[in-house]
């Protein structure tokens, strides 16, 4: 479910990735918070809720493979979690 937009930081993990991808430019997982963050084409940032990491495996699986993770995101993942775009803070860096 969409929840209301957030002001915040970007995730800034080591599981940061850039990716190619029909819906996507970038993908980011935070384990202890259990959120994923997706950066869309359009440059939106969004955080998924309530993750875990046998979704983000097959995230990493489809980033790799060069194809397929837009489909996943849009028809499979974003149904099963709730979300909220995030409006990044000018300025201040997640450490």
């Amino acid at each position: 479910m969409k929840l209301r937009e957030k002001y915040g930081v970007r995730l800034n993990t080591q599981n940061f990735r850039k990716v190619t991808s029909e819906a996507a430019l970038s993908i980011d997982y935070d384990k202890r918070l259990k959120i994923v963050e997706i950066e869309y084409l359009n440059s939106d940032v969004y955080h998924y809720l309530n993750t875990n990491n046998k979704e983000w495996a097959k995230m990493i699986d489809f980033a790799n493979k060069g194809k397929g993770l837009g489909g996943y995101i849009n028809h499979d993942f974003k149904k099963k979690h709730d979300y909220y775009k995030l409006i990044v803070l000018p300025g201040v860096e997640n450490s």
